[in-house]
């Protein structure tokens, strides 16, 4: 099992494995991308992640969390988009194509919620 206490930036999850256990929920999915986020050293804190990655405030995980709701269809678009633009600075590097696929899969996932809650809406 991955340490997502290492931080090294080079250092891909192994076949997904970590990321394939986790809740599927939404929750759990915000954690996740934090989690690894902060492996590839492109956050340090929960409120950091939150306030550029979500677009919203310092303590919005946690309120969340502590509430039992389910982030915003608008946070989780932030979220995919930024995590997207980061995958793009790594497809072209040869020595960064785990964190590469690994960011498809964690964006494969939240546009999986997305479209979800969007067909969950409608009907």
């Amino acid at each position: 099992i991955f340490d997502f206490n290492l931080g090294k930036e080079d250092t891909p999850l192994p076949n997904n494995s970590l990321i394939d256990k986790m809740s599927p929920d939404e929750a759990h999915f915000l954690d996740k991308c934090c989690k690894y986020l902060r492996v590839l050293g492109l956050v340090r804190t929960k409120s950091q992640f939150c306030e550029e990655f979500l677009k919203k405030s310092a303590d919005y995980m946690s309120m969340i969390q502590s509430s039992h709701r389910t982030p915003s269809i608008s946070c989780l678009h932030h979220l995919l988009l930024s995590m997207q633009a980061k995958a793009d600075e790594y497809e072209l590097n040869h020595q960064k194509q785990g964190q590469y696929q690994n960011l498809l899969h964690l964006i494969k996932e939240g546009q999986n919620f997305i479209t979800n809650r969007l067909l969950k809406d409608y009907y």
